[in-house]
């Protein structure tokens, strides 16, 4: 029973698509008012790492055949959706865009508050 387990669990390793329900990997949505990006992106990272779709965050261009390369590209994307707060969405997601355009948005947007809010503490 336990290689059984063992076999399920490592399949679904292996296969991103088992897993499209990413909160149960991601359990924080990412949110402006929490100041949660630093916890949320770590964890995010971790889990494209485990499922090695990590490149999709930070190499612009295809690694693998454009077919193959896109369905992991939507998986991404998709999961990104998933556990970004309904505030951001219009914020950070526009039609066409990649996982790596979409991560960049999101990256851009909190960088770009956190400054806005260290300027406004040391006032």
């Amino acid at each position: 029973m336990t290689n059984n387990n063992t076999t399920t669990n490592k399949d679904a390793m292996e296969n991103p698509f088992a897993n499209t329900n990413i909160q149960s990997n991601v359990s924080i949505n990412l949110d402006l008012e929490e100041l949660n990006y630093d916890s949320w992106r770590d964890l995010f990272e971790a889990c494209c790492t485990t499922f090695s779709v990590n490149h999709h965050l930070t190499d612009p261009s295809p690694t693998e055949p454009f077919a193959d390369w896109s369905k992991l590209d939507s998986l991404v994307k998709i999961w990104l959706y998933g556990i970004v707060h309904k505030s951001l969405i219009q914020m950070i997601f526009k039609k066409g865009m990649t996982a790596y355009d979409i991560w960049n948005n999101i990256e851009d947007l909190f960088n770009d508050n956190k400054d806005a809010r260290a300027m406004e503490l040391d006032q």
